[in-house]
């Protein structure tokens, strides 16, 4: 649980959404990709932030470079829509492939270097 989780929930802090905003601002500036994202969301949907299409954008597209899921869904709705610029389906679609392989790599079987499997 990240600090900005802990002001937004009020687990372990004082529920202090503005304070939450701010930790996460400055989590994402460090290029945190959860950060990012929630910052995206925070703007996208004038969450304690004024409600900027724009910034949600960058957000979402600086999560998406790091392989957040959440984020490559929102930006190809984002250009499904047209929300930023003009509509680009085929951006979209590329988004959307993008994501189901990044879901893919995340539900593969994860190896236990310390238990490995018996091979011999």
């Amino acid at each position: 649980m990240t600090l900005s989780d802990m002001c937004l929930t009020g687990r372990h802090l004082p529920t202090d959404p503005r304070k939450a905003a701010y930790y996460c601002r400055l989590a994402a500036k460090k290029g945190h990709r959860l950060a990012l994202n929630k910052m995206g969301h925070f703007y996208l949907l004038g969450l304690w932030t004024p409600k900027n299409l724009e910034m949600a954008f960058k957000c979402f597209q600086k999560a998406a470079d790091l392989d957040d899921l959440d984020s490559l869904i929102c930006l190809a709705d984002f250009y499904e829509r047209g929300l930023v610029g003009p509509i680009d389906t085929a951006k979209a679609k590329e988004l959307r492939e993008k994501a189901v392989k990044v879901k893919e790599l995340a539900e593969a079987p994860k190896i236990d270097f310390f238990n490995p499997p018996n091979l011999f």
